[in-house]
């Protein structure tokens, strides 16, 4: 007979053991125990077409596949929070860039280091004419700037050090490194290096490098001997003679010949010797001058606009009957029998970096502060005008504190009030803040705010607007924005601060985190919680009403970051590789083994923010250079928010949650909201 109900067929035995029944009574049929469903005998468990208490499903088999599982707990569809055939993870959501995309494939974490600027200089580097790009090698990395900005091209070659020389070959316009010794041939086309096989005999000693663009030659020079690569063979000849001992060198294109200076005594002590000028015309050394430019620390650098040789930087020692005094360089230029100063104003700088840049018609420096070649030294960059105009810096960005509007797909960085904003990879030095001002994204005024304790601002389209808020006190740790309550939140000398929409006052919510220090605020999308992480003693406390309390001691070396879109909280190591990640999901704190991204160099976190779908951009630094390192879950299939389903989640628009930076801004994915 047939059981419309359960759409199958019963016995009538089946039906005649329930009769009367309650529902879920014992009954038996054809010797088997079971239930009643419905006045119909049926075995109890998965299969028998009844959705029971412990099921998600049942559709009357045991098959896989077919929408239901073979143990009836999963539905088969993607977001349910159960492993199914055919799916790599499930984390019970359909929000792409967190680890499980929409589709319930593994994302695998990503990490992208972005150099923003470098703080130490040492050689090698060279200008690439050609490209427009200064190449620099530091920290086992290959940076390049294009003028206006630092990116980090790709690693460097592990014979790389700090006794490599580079030049640019006009040949085959290529930036050129010479690693030794024994010197082996690399050759950069702004993507990655390649290996050049020269033939002859390679320079075995340390020397100094410089290009011949008028006969194609890179010059290798010692004190023994002047190597020639010839560009178009590429092979070493070699010519046996003792030279002078130089410091730095340059080609002089319009005499035809290399020039090159020796140092006189360095200033920790000894004899004082003269600083000397020699030529190379190609047979032989020539001393040509001893006088008229700094005793050591100078760069020689061939300038086009003028057609000469300048002498850059450097110092001189004068000792006095109790102290020495010291003079600095500032630019000379080579006439070919003295040199003549032209720019007296340039700022004090010692075996600086130096190129001339087409494009500016102008001398650019780097470096250069040490009283040795590989101090590093000052990380300012300036051009130098050599037809007499003023020297003047070029930017720098800074990081420091981190916010990120998602509207303007706007970064802001703050380092002792003075604000950067990076905008489509471009960085703009904005209006400065006081130095004590924090900044945090503010969803619903629509923009990024500063707070000092007493002033806040929102900044609208790289402009600084002072808002008409009372504030409470000087001092403050720092500030979030908690999503479930609609405020600002900020932990400042006064206690626990907030300001809500509309609101014209900041108002004292609780005290200061028990017995804690200055520290970092974020809010727990997944939990709907304010958390405050105490750096100095690595102590954990979240906001219950009024009342902070500790949840968790993971120890000092930490910093904490959020990520609205996957509603995850991860508690960074702040510089040691050995240490742990934590991740917190809807309250839960489990750890990840330490992980150092592939070409990753040491990285001191200074500040880490979401930006973009569940990236963390982390601001830190390298330990020559300050960069972004930024952490993400690339997916397969991106959702762009035009109204088709480009995830292929089955939603679309702002009914996608992967969307709802641009449609909910105030409302995470995790959480629901009015």
């Amino acid at each position: 007979m047939c059981d419309e109900v359960h759409q199958g067929c019963v016995t009538p035995e089946q039906v005649e053991s329930c009769a009367g029944a309650s529902s879920l009574a014992s009954c038996t049929f054809d010797d088997i125990a079971g239930l009643c469903f419905d006045g119909i005998c049926l075995e109890a468990g998965c299969g028998n077409g009844v959705v029971e208490a412990s099921e998600q499903c049942d559709d009357g088999n045991q098959l896989p596949g077919d929408g239901c599982s073979s143990d009836c707990f999963s539905n088969e569809v993607c977001g349910n929070g159960r492993l199914d055939s055919g799916e790599t993870c499930d984390d019970g959501g359909l929000v792409n860039h967190d680890g499980c995309d929409s589709s319930c494939g593994t994302e695998p974490v990503d990490h992208k280091l972005e150099g923003t600027s470098l703080t130490t200089f040492s050689l090698p580097g060279v200008f690439d004419p050609i490209r427009d790009r200064f190449v620099q090698i530091a920290d086992g990395l290959t940076w390049e700037w294009d003028g206006t900005r630092w990116r980090i091209a790709a690693p460097a070659l592990a014979a790389s050090g700090p006794s490599a020389q580079m030049v640019f070959d006009t040949f085959l316009q290529r930036a050129v490194l010479l690693a030794g010794p024994p010197i082996e041939v690399h050759a950069w086309d702004g993507n990655a290096w390649t290996a050049i096989a020269a033939a002859g005999t390679a320079p075995a000693t340390s020397g100094l490098a410089l290009y011949d663009p008028v006969h194609h030659l890179t010059l290798f020079m010692s004190a023994t001997a002047v190597a020639q690569l010839d560009s178009a063979t590429h092979t070493w000849t070699s010519a046996s003679t003792v030279g002078p001992s130089l410091t730095s060198v340059a080609y002089d294109v319009g005499r035809e010949r290399a020039a090159g200076i020796t140092s006189g005594q360095h200033p920790y002590g000894g004899s004082q010797l003269s600083t000397e000028t020699w030529e190379w015309d190609g047979p032989q050394w020539m001393r040509r001058s001893t006088t008229d430019i700094a005793d050591s620390g100078t760069t020689l650098v061939y300038d086009e606009r003028r057609g000469r040789v300048i002498a850059i930087g450097g110092v001189t020692e004068f000792e006095g009957a109790e102290n020495s005094s010291y003079s600095y360089g500032t630019a000379t230029t080579w006439t070919g029998t003295e040199w003549a100063a032209f720019a007296p104003g340039i700022a004090h700088r010692n075996f600086p970096l130096a190129w001339f840049s087409p494009a500016l018609q102008s001398l650019v420096l780097v470096g250069g502060g040490g009283l040795n070649r590989w101090a590093g030294g000052s990380a300012e960059m300036h051009v130098v005008s050599t037809t007499g105009g003023a020297d003047y810096p070029l930017v720098r960005p800074e990081l420091g504190t981190l916010a990120y509007d998602p509207i303007s797909s706007t970064l802001v960085s703050i380092v002792n009030g003075r604000v950067w904003r990076q905008r489509a990879g471009e960085w703009l030095r904005l209006a400065d803040r006081s130095a004590g001002s924090c900044i945090v994204y503010d969803p619903s005024r629509g923009g990024v705010v500063a707070f000092d304790g007493i002033t806040t601002s929102l900044l609208r389209e790289d402009v600084w607007e002072t808002l008409a808020v009372q504030g409470m006190s000087a001092g403050v740790a720092d500030v979030t924005y908690d999503f479930g309550m609609q405020r600002l939140v900020a932990v400042t000398a006064a206690g626990t601060l907030a300001l809500g929409i509309g609101a014209t006052a900041w108002t004292r919510i609780g005290a200061w985190p028990p017995g804690a220090r200055p520290g970092d605020l974020v809010f727990d999308a997944g939990a709907n919680e304010v958390l405050f992480l105490d750096r100095s003693r690595g102590e954990l406390f979240v906001l219950v009403g009024d009342t902070w309390q500790q949840t968790l001691s993971p120890g000092a070396g930490y910093v904490i970051a959020s990520s609205l879109h996957s509603g995850a909280v991860f508690l960074l190591p702040r510089q040691s590789v050995s240490l742990p990640t934590w991740v917190r999901r809807d309250g839960a704190w489990t750890t990840e083994p330490p992980h150092v991204p592939e070409n990753e160099r040491p990285f001191a976190v200074i500040d880490v923010v979401e930006t973009a779908r569940g990236e963390l951009t982390i601001a830190g630094s390298t330990g020559i250079g300050r960069a972004l390192l930024r952490r993400s879950y690339p997916t397969r299939s991106e959702e762009v928010c035009d109204g088709s389903d480009g995830d292929g989640d089955g939603t679309i628009g702002c009914a996608d949650r992967d969307c709802w930076q641009t449609c909910t801004p105030t409302c995470p994915p995790t959480m629901t909201c009015q």
